[in-house]
């Protein structure tokens, strides 16, 4: 049986773990060494970082702390932020990265091209910011805050060309917020293409999860869910376990 996939996605900031509203005002949550102990002791079966100054700040991947972050983890990770090269590709898979998610440089597909001819399908994650505006799916620049014109359907239509075999949507108006995900959306995004797709953006509880596993999604990552106990609340790192677990992996 083919089991759902569920998955903490931590940002970093400056080395620190930061969670964000609207993808805008990082609040500093603490340290992802010790956040990734955390997810081991809760037997999470997958992590995903995202360090969200790199690019925006044209810094280099800082492969050091990275490697000392992926080996506290026991499950798989897989890491975007400041990916540059190829190189910058094979480095992070040498110190144990399993995907790489790319956002900014998915814009240059034959980079995108040459990313999945080297490196393999399923290794390589393309990650798209939206907004959605009216009946339509824009996709979104997070470097200049900016909707872009091109529409999602068009740029998963050219980047299935390239044979990516993994996406990660995030929805940007619902970053952080804990509202709910936005079902309708999601259904509309998965006649898009025939590859896995992990959505990201408004997960509000555990039930929220499964009941948006139901209508066909098959992979979900969150970030305020995993973090607070409750919205605007103290930290509390959590992971669904027992029944729960079950439950929605198996939904």
């Amino acid at each position: 049986m083919s089991l759902n996939r569920i998955i903490p996605l931590l940002l970093l900031e400056e080395n620190k773990l930061v969670k964000t509203k609207k993808f805008s005002e990082p609040k500093y949550i603490g340290d992802p060494k010790n956040t990734i102990k955390l997810f081991n002791e809760m037997n999470c079966s997958e992590i995903m970082i995202i360090d969200i100054e790199k690019t925006k700040k044209n810094k280099n991947i800082e492969f050091n702390f990275i490697e000392s972050i992926i080996s506290e983890a026991f499950m798989p990770v897989s890491y975007g932020g400041g990916i540059k090269n190829l190189n910058d590709i094979n480095e992070l898979i040498k110190i144990g990265c399993e995907k790489i998610s790319i956002n900014y440089k998915s814009d240059d597909h034959e980079f995108i091209e040459k990313a999945v001819s080297t490196f393999g399908s399923s290794t390589i994650i393309v990650s798209i910011d939206i907004k959605k505006i009216g009946s339509d799916i824009f996709c979104f620049d997070y470097i200049s805050k900016i909707t872009k014109k091109e529409k999602l359907n068009d740029k998963i239509k050219e980047l299935n060309k390239c044979g990516v075999g993994e996406y990660l949507i995030n929805f940007v108006d619902k970053d952080g917020l804990m509202s709910g995900f936005d079902r309708e959306t999601i259904g509309e995004i998965l006649k898009l293409t025939n590859s896995q797709i992990t959505f990201c953006g408004g997960a509000s509880s555990y039930d929220d999860l499964y009941e948006t596993i139901l209508t066909g999604a098959t992979s979900l990552a969150a970030g305020s869910l995993f973090i607070y106990q409750s919205l605007d609340s103290g930290v509390l790192i959590n992971y669904p376990d027992g029944n729960e677990y079950t439950k929605i992996l198996e939904a």
